[in-house]
């Protein structure tokens, strides 16, 4: 279970890390507020997944 999460985080933290890479290059405005949440959410449920790993 805590596997799980910590993937699940860790995607989560990667595209959030990607998706103002790719607004560049399309050229589009800046990261959106949803994106925000999304990165810091996904961060959550990776450091919970490391928490219950231990």
């Amino acid at each position: 279970m805590s596997n799980a999460l910590m993937i699940i985080g860790l995607c989560g933290i990667v595209l959030g890390f990607l998706s103002p890479i790719f607004r560049v290059i399309s050229k589009k405005p800046r990261r959106s507020k949803g994106w925000m949440i999304f990165f810091v959410l996904s961060f959550l449920i990776f450091i919970l997944g490391v928490i219950l790993g231990l």
